[in-house]
């Protein structure tokens, strides 16, 4: 049978620059804060693990599709994690996790966790940060928080894990001040590890200070950029190494703030987006790069947790659904796309897009038959019609 449906259809004269798109998946986790993510390189898939639902610390593990923007459950954990840390090893192609002294691995492929159990192992049970150091094949963990009847504080240590001798190495190195809930991401075009903000001591003060770390000297660095986001915990941190940015969003007492740091500058400079997540911090996020994107799940705004899932930045497609918008109907049809679809009273050229940002397909008339620029029939996803006519845009999500 066929269903008309009918569309939001958005006017922008001119491209937006960066700006957060909501994908709306049909399915995707339940609602969470602290629900991190990583991305798997070579499944090409973000995977999401543990996070605190409304029925508290999660065992469970996803992995999300963002080509055919498709979230589907793995395999549980052997134990919940809250306010845990994780990083995708590349080398030994694993998702480590850690928290409370506990390492945890997950392979994708045969969808199974492993405890590690090595030993020593970091003391940190809470808010330590990690990074991957994909030159060195290194995981950096700094940080985290301890402690227990309100005597609460934080670690100051600099650690390595090799998942092939499962073993952890306390390394000899001067760090920066005690911190736990900052965010720690590797700076690939740059060899070396950024690190920002966070709070110490069970909460007895946020932090808006900019370290790197290089592994090869085993030396911390503090950098003086002139501005920076405000003093903050529990925001996410991406890579973005398509443009070598590091990308900021949210965190308690930085809400709803999307910040990018050049290192090669040591310069900070906030966004300004026309649409914004729900939530403000602990969200998940991570960098997919097939499709070059950063990806974000979930999060908090006071005491409500979210289940949304948003993209970053949104430029090369132009799906910007913001600006000077009109509201029209037309009709599209099938949707979702089933082989071919047919636009109604389309007089424009039309540009078909993936997800990524990647040319499809133009089409002049009202027929697209699901066929790329080299007569190859497209996979089953999500596209975007961008059409073009009298000096304006019109964008499409199908």
């Amino acid at each position: 049978m066929i269903k008309k449906i009918s569309v939001m259809v958005v006017f922008v004269s001119i491209a937006l620059a960066n700006n957060w798109f909501n994908m709306n998946p049909a399915v995707h986790p339940s609602a969470r804060q602290d629900g991190h993510l990583v991305y798997d390189s070579e499944s090409d898939r973000v995977v999401l693990f543990g996070g605190r639902t409304t029925s508290g610390a999660s065992y469970e593990t996803w992995s999300y599709d963002l080509n055919n923007n498709i979230w589907e459950q793995m395999s549980d954990a052997p134990m919940t994690m809250s306010f845990h840390a994780l990083v995708y090893d590349s080398a030994y192609d694993r998702v480590i996790a850690f928290y409370g002294g506990v390492t945890l691995a997950y392979n994708f492929n045969t969808d199974t966790w492993e405890d590690m159990i090595p030993s020593p192992a970091p003391a940190a049970n809470w808010g330590a940060m990690m990074a991957y150091d994909v030159e060195s094949s290194k995981l950096i963990l700094f940080g985290g928080g301890g402690g227990s009847g309100g005597n609460y504080f934080s670690y100051r240590e600099t650690w390595t894990y090799d998942y092939q001798t499962n073993t952890w190495t306390l390394l000899d190195t001067i760090g920066p001040p005690c911190r736990e809930y900052g965010s720690m991401v590797y700076d690939s075009e740059s060899d070396l590890i950024v690190l920002f903000g966070g709070e110490y001591d069970g909460n007895q003060g946020y932090l808006d200070d900019t370290w790197v770390y290089d592994y090869n000297t085993n030396t911390w660095l503090e950098k003086t950029p002139t501005q920076h986001p405000s003093a903050r915990r529990e925001h996410g941190m991406a890579y973005d190494s398509e443009r070598d940015s590091v990308v900021l969003y949210g965190g308690d007492s930085g809400p709803y703030e999307t910040w990018e740091y050049d290192l090669n500058t040591d310069a900070w400079v906030q966004i300004t987006t026309a649409d914004l997540p729900g939530a403000s911090d602990n969200v998940g996020l991570t960098f997919d790069s097939e499709s070059k994107r950063v990806v974000l799940f979930g999060g908090q705004y006071l005491a409500t947790y979210f289940d949304e899932t948003w993209i970053y930045p949104d430029q090369e497609v132009g799906i910007e659904e913001y600006a000077k918008v009109k509201m029209r109907k037309l009709t599209i049809y099938p949707n979702p796309f089933v082989k071919s679809c047919k636009i109604s009273e389309n007089r424009s050229q039309v540009e078909i897009f993936d997800v990524s940002g990647r040319l499809i397909n133009k089409i002049s008339g009202e027929i697209w038959n699901g066929e790329d620029l080299n007569g190859n029939i497209v996979k089953s996803g999500v596209y975007f019609l961008k059409i073009k006519g009298n000096e304006r845009i019109k964008v499409i999500k199908l």
